[in-house]
């Protein structure tokens, strides 16, 4: 995250040193076959590699493919082809057996990039796959509560048995870069899928919103206002609540997803 942050700041010649020693920190964690260790250096505790890397694999990948397009640096670029290589075998080839949610907004996001740059069309079916895995969790009935309506969870999966915002968050940008794909390959079916999923999400997370009425009981409601709540009957406001609701809605509006 911290590459992507640098890769996308106005002031990235003066801290270019930094991002290209953070890369040089991510190509050193890879092993030959492609895939990542999930940390540099451990504490003589290892804290489940394997979930970690669910979500970290795919957000390295995406900071090197982002990296490269702010630098042209070819190393760059290899190291993120490689590491996607190793793990759509293990997402997708083998998703029967691996699994989990957590991986599929950051592979969408990391395979996007790398067919935007690449033009390799082997990294567009593979979209496809995870995310009609993945709105199969979508609530679309509002049970058992309406409050649930358009979030995401599963109760047989850990981690994802309630649903919160910021799981909610990424998943609706990870859809919107989906629907972009679908839209643009012409997959007229998963357009229309992708769009009502991203704006049922959307939806949920409206109404996760604090504004107006609905802060009647705080008594320094102005402190909160805008904010996101964790989820339906959660009133904390988390960083990750909030920069991922801001990261899907930009998404949808940078896609201009119809809203009928």
């Amino acid at each position: 995250m911290a590459i992507r942050t640098l890769s996308y700041s106005p002031l990235f010649d003066e801290y270019k040193d930094k991002a290209d020693k953070l890369a040089n920190t991510i190509m050193a964690m890879q092993h030959e076959d492609g895939s990542f260790d999930a940390f540099y250096a451990y504490t003589g505790i290892v804290d489940n590699e394997k979930w970690h890397l669910a979500y970290s694999s795919g957000v390295a990948i995406l900071g090197m493919s982002e990296l490269y397009e702010r630098t042209k640096e070819q190393s760059y670029l290899e190291t993120a082809r490689k590491a996607q290589d190793f793990y759509l075998v293990e997402y997708v080839d083998k998703i029967d057996e691996n699994y989990y949610p957590g991986y599929v907004p950051w592979h969408t996001m990391s395979l996007s990039t790398l067919f935007k740059i690449t033009g390799d069309e082997k990294y567009i079916a593979p979209i496809f796959t995870i995310n009609d895995k993945l709105i199969e969790m979508q609530n679309t009935d509002g049970r058992p509560y309406m409050d649930y309506l358009g979030s995401f969870s599963d109760p047989k999966i850990k981690g994802y048995q309630v649903p919160h915002s910021p799981t909610n968050a990424v998943i609706v940008e990870g859809l919107a870069y989906a629907y972009e794909l679908a839209r643009d390959t012409g997959d007229v079916t998963r357009t229309e899928k992708y769009r009502k999923s991203v704006l049922l999400g959307a939806h949920n997370l409206m109404n996760l919103q604090f504004v107006g009425a609905n802060m009647y009981y705080m008594p320094k409601s102005e402190r909160a206002e805008g904010g996101i709540h964790y989820g339906p009957y959660d009133n904390r406001i988390r960083v990750d609540n909030v920069q991922h609701t801001i990261d899907a809605f930009t998404k949808i509006l940078e896609e201009n997803v119809p809203t009928t």
